[in-house]
């Protein structure tokens, strides 16, 4: 009985182990909320809207962060970029435009009686792929 209780143990110690580098997503939204506001990690509460986006209020600063592979990006990043190529392409002010979350990483634009659907990414916004279902959307902080 006690080899058997020592096998457990063991296994009960090995799967702790392997998990010990895990981190909780909404943790590492707490984290990098608290870098880019100056504020300490406990001040932070997170709100999982859904799959890796994570609404963090803090210091009186309030954001919306994209997190997966322990990293996390302020969503305005991408939004900002289906903005700066809105107001290019629809010759509007940027104060015209809106920018709606659509799914992973499209956008929305919409202005000057103009709309458009853009997939984002770091470097540039390029036109949604036709034919694809714009589902989910929301108005980005």
């Amino acid at each position: 009985m006690w080899m058997g209780s020592r096998t457990a143990i063991g296994y009960i110690f090995g799967a702790l182990a392997l998990c010990s580098g895990c981190t909780n997503q909404a943790t590492v939204a707490a984290e990098f909320a608290a870098r880019d506001s100056g504020c300490a990690v406990d001040a932070v509460r997170v709100q999982e809207l859904e799959s890796d986006r994570y609404k963090t209020h803090g210091c009186e600063r309030t954001a919306v962060y994209e997190c997966w592979n322990d990293t996390c990006w302020r969503e305005g990043r991408l939004a900002g970029n289906a903005r700066s190529r809105a107001t290019r392409e629809f010759g509007c002010a940027a104060d015209g435009l809106q920018v709606r979350w659509v799914q992973n990483e499209v956008y929305r634009v919409e202005g000057c009686g103009q709309r458009a659907t853009n997939e984002c990414s770091d470097d540039e916004c390029t036109p949604e792929a036709a034919g694809k279902t714009q589902t989910n959307i929301v108005i980005v902080p």
